[in-house]
């Protein structure tokens, strides 16, 4: 493939076949990923046929021959004539726009329900295929995690999902979790959204697909500023931006796709999370960027600030170290921007400038991290006592996620199922003597059916481990638990063995 490029590359450098238009400031003649080939070109007819002679060159070279009828050919901004004359001379097959391709459809208009319908159908049948196995809890829940979580960023790391879309996604998840296969969304526990907190703010440490849906969005924008190596970068700078700062694109531009327009509504957000890093100054906007102790200087000077400095709204920060113009002014501000121009040219060097993103501890980086910027955006919960006593190292899972929905009182017990249905009996079948509850059930297996657990906790554990008694599953109790010895992992294990036993 590497010979078929550079033969491709030639071809187009010697005019054997035309550019497409928005391809020839990068000198971008074709895409391959794996077997396929995709090669871009004007369309006219002798184009097409110096790509079949390259085509013809690579077949002599590597006995390798590129068969016509299974290849596509996808025309648009051509005139009939053009056209037709292009299906009559060769023997490719002719496709329609838009095309899906690597699973995603390739569209320059927003998503509507018949772009996304192949994702929310791909989830589908991965749940149906699950539907045979007796999952628990927890195994339903590594699922969603692992597969269907994966599926999603794979889109979303191309396109921005439409609410509908994730609505939708939530939706099937959610019903998939609590019901199985059965996808009954009458039979959720906890609410979803809840559900999607981190484990130390009492959800089960599932990501918000809304929230993961605004940090790729804000990954984009750091793959832009940062001047990332990447072919999508090249060709945004030179089709989009056209020598613009990123910063300064007007937000109802009527270039690019429906996407281009939803990242530059980002911007706002990405703007609290970058900064940069002088050394040359000859990539950073000397308005628009974040390079100083000030903030970004057209927020702050506005337009009139530019015309009192002298110094063009467009200018890099190198432009305004060679801008001739007086060096004091009326305004403090002005005069403050002076000092930090001239203590960036008194440290400047000839390496590049550097994109930085807030990372951990709010501390800027040269590098993008989806955990902390997922962290930057998202609402924030307070952090409960009992994660730890929940979740810790040794538990058995299905017993954490059992115990996990006894601190939130959401076990199936008694008095909690005369809330649907008065007519069930919910006497105790333990003692038959109380309303069967959460509560209740602690209490017998602290006081009554469970002295022989006691015992033998105390036995293993050793006598200076006290349980609490009786434990508060919204207290501190469970948190107290955690902190105590190692050796208390038995009676974790113990417990939420019998709070799962109860369950079920």
């Amino acid at each position: 493939m590497d010979v078929l490029s550079k033969l491709l590359d030639k071809a187009a450098g010697q005019r054997k076949f035309g550019y497409h238009p928005r391809c020839k400031q990068i000198g971008l003649t074709h895409l391959s990923f794996a077997d396929d080939l995709m090669v871009l070109s004007d369309g006219k007819v002798r184009s097409i046929e110096g790509i079949v002679d390259v085509f013809d060159t690579f077949a002599k070279c590597s006995d390798l021959k590129i068969s016509m009828e299974k290849s596509t050919v996808y025309l648009a901004g051509l005139s009939h004539t053009t056209r037709q004359e292009v299906i009559d001379r060769f023997s490719f097959a002719v496709g329609t726009l838009p095309v899906r391709y690597l699973g995603l459809p390739l569209v320059t208009k927003q998503f509507s329900s018949t772009d996304y319908l192949p994702l929310i159908d791909h989830i589908k049948q991965k749940i149906c295929s699950w539907s045979a196995r007796f999952l628990s809890y927890t195994g339903r829940l590594n699922l969603i995690s692992s597969i269907l979580w994966s599926i999603c960023n794979f889109w979303m790391g191309a396109f921005r999902l439409p609410r509908d879309c994730i609505r939708e996604i939530d939706k099937m998840c959610s019903a998939y979790l609590w019901s199985g296969g059965e996808l009954n969304t009458s039979k959720a526990k906890i609410a979803w959204a809840f559900v999607c907190k981190p484990k130390e703010e009492g959800g089960l440490g599932l990501r918000s697909l809304k929230e993961a849906n605004d940090v790729c969005c804000l990954k984009l924008i750091w793959r832009i500023i940062s001047h990332a190596d990447s072919l999508w970068v090249k060709w945004i700078q030179s089709s989009l931006l056209k020598k613009v700062f990123f910063w300064a694109v007007r937000e109802n531009t009527s270039l690019g796709s429906w996407m281009w327009r939803k990242i530059l509504k980002f911007r706002d957000i990405a703007r609290t999370l970058c900064k940069v890093e002088i050394n040359n100054g000859a990539q950073t906007s000397f308005w628009y960027d974040d390079w100083s102790d000030l903030g970004r200087l057209i927020e702050s000077a506005g337009d009139r600030g530019a015309i009192d400095l002298g110094i063009n709204k467009h200018a890099t920060v190198v432009e305004a170290w060679g801008n001739r113009r007086r060096r004091r002014h009326r305004a403090n501000f002005l005069n403050r921007v002076e000092e930090r121009l001239v203590l960036s040219w008194n440290s400047r060097n000839q390496a590049e400038d550097c994109a930085l993103w807030k990372g951990k501890e709010n501390r800027f980086r040269s590098i993008f991290s989806t955990k902390d910027t997922w962290n930057h955006i998202r609402t924030v919960s307070n952090k409960v006592a009992w994660y730890k006593g929940v979740w810790f190292a040794q538990a058995i899972p299905k017993h954490a996620f059992c115990m996990w929905l006894a601190v939130h009182n959401r076990l199936s017990t008694g008095d909690r199922m005369t809330l649907w249905n008065m007519g069930v009996d919910a006497t105790c079948i333990l003692c038959n003597n109380a309303l069967e509850s959460r509560d209740h059930l602690q209490h017998l297996f602290f006081h009554g059916l469970a002295n022989h657990h006691q015992q033998r906790l105390t036995q293993l554990a050793g006598s200076h481990c006290r349980f609490p008694s009786p434990l508060h599953f919204a207290g501190d109790d469970l948190h107290s638990m955690a902190r105590a010895k190692r050796a208390q992992t038995w009676s974790f294990s113990e417990f939420f063995k019998s709070a799962y036993q109860l369950d079920r």
